[in-house]
């Protein structure tokens, strides 16, 4: 039998990012029409389910797309490229809204880690762009099937 966080917020955001992985390869776009109305599903799923406050929700959401707008200019700044776009700092707005506060901590440093070491692969193989929903669907398949073990990491 299927929890019902299961059932409605971890199986949600993976046809969410799955969907978005597929519309991104192939239009390097990820949509507003899919993630703001995703940001309002998991902000009044997670009002009835979830292990947090119903409030540790939109702070979530807020913090990431506080945290993720700063690193984007800060990139910007120092090396004068755009490495985060628009879409994907929304992204992870909603990630922060499905997760809340501790889940989304534990996606942001793995995100990041993983995005840090696609840069040195990507250098090594001469690969030049890999779309972020990518990125945040391998971070929360890791999180969720090595639960424990992420949560003991950090």
């Amino acid at each position: 039998m299927l929890s019902a966080e299961m059932l409605f917020v971890t199986l949600p955001v993976f046809a969410l990012l799955i969907g978005l992985s597929v519309f991104e390869l192939k239009t390097t776009l990820i949509p507003d029409k899919a993630v703001f109305p995703a940001a309002v599903y998991f902000l009044c799923a997670r009002a009835f389910v979830g292990p947090e406050a119903w409030w540790h929700y939109p702070v979530s959401l807020v913090s990431m797309l506080v945290f993720f707008l700063f690193l984007a200019a800060l990139i910007e700044h120092l090396w004068g490229v755009e490495s985060i776009g628009g879409g994907a700092i929304k992204l992870m707005a909603v990630m922060g809204a499905a997760l809340g506060f501790y889940g989304s901590l534990h996606f942001g440093v793995l995100l990041i880690g993983v995005a840090l070491l696609a840069v040195v692969v990507g250098r090594l193989l001469d690969v030049s762009s890999v779309p972020s929903s990518i990125y945040a669907l391998l971070c929360f398949f890791l999180i969720t099937v090595f639960h424990d073990s992420v949560h003991g990491l950090l």
